[in-house]
C-alpha cells in the first residue's frame, strides 16, 4: 500500500544509493533553517534527484495523506493539463519536489505561480536542475523570476552540487556501481 501511495506522489522507487554526507548536510541544515527553498543545481551524477526523493519520502508519515505530505514533479513532464488537475496539490503539499527544471519546460508562467504562492505560504520546496540560477541570465522571463524567488537568500538555500560520481575514475567495477 504504501509503495503503491508513494508512486502515486512520484515518489516511489527512490534508488536504494547512499547520498555523499555532504549533501546531507545540506538537506539537514535546510530543514533547520526553517526556509522554505531548497534550490539543488549542479551537473548529472550530482546525487540532486536522490536527496529531493529521500527528503520527501521522509516527509510522508501517514500515506494514506501522502499527496498532502510530500509531491513529486518532474518538470519536462508538467504541461498546461497536468497543472490544471494538481493545481491544488501543487499549491499546497506540505513539500513539492520539481526535479530536472529545464528552460524549454513548459508551464512556466503557470510554474512561477506556484513557487510564489509557496513563498508567500513558506511551504517547503526543493527545485532540482543542471541550469545556473543566475537570474540575471534568463531577464524579463518566467525563468528568471522563478529564480529570483528560488535563490532569495532570505527563503532560500541554494547549493551547487558537484557530480560525485565523476570525482573518483575507480568507482566502476563489475556488476555495478559502488556506493
Amino acid at each position: 500500500m504504501r509503495e503503491m501511495v508513494l508512486r502515486e506522489t512520484g515518489l516511489y522507487p527512490v534508488p536504494d544509493i547512499q547520498v555523499p554526507e555532504e549533501l546531507v548536510r545540506v538537506a539537514k541544515d535546510w530543514l533547520k533553517s526553517r526556509k522554505p527553498f531548497l534550490l539543488l543545481h549542479g551537473d548529472f551524477g550530482s546525487y540532486k534527484t536522490t536527496l529531493a526523493k529521500k527528503i520527501a519520502v521522509n516527509f510522508v508519515k501517514n500515506p494514506e495523506y501522502a499527496i498532502w505530505q510530500a509531491f513529486f514533479v518532474f518538470h519536462p513532464k508538467l504541461d498546461r493539463e497536468f497543472y490544471v488537475e494538481n493545481e491544488k496539490v501543487l499549491l499546497k503539499t506540505r513539500l513539492l519536489v520539481i526535479d530536472d527544471f529545464m528552460k524549454e519546460g513548459r508551464c512556466l508562467t503557470e510554474l512561477f505561480y506556484v513557487i510564489e504562492e509557496r513563498k508567500n505560504e513558506m511551504r517547503r520546496t526543493i527545485l532540482t536542475t543542471n541550469l545556473s540560477p543566475d537570474p540575471d541570465l534568463y531577464k524579463d522571463s518566467p525563468i528568471g523570476k522563478i529564480f529570483s524567488r528560488m535563490t532569495d537568500p532570505n527563503f532560500s538555500v541554494v547549493y551547487n552540487c558537484t557530480p560525485f560520481r565523476t570525482r573518483n575514475p575507480h568507482q566502476f567495477k563489475e556488476g555495478g556501481m559502488i556506493w
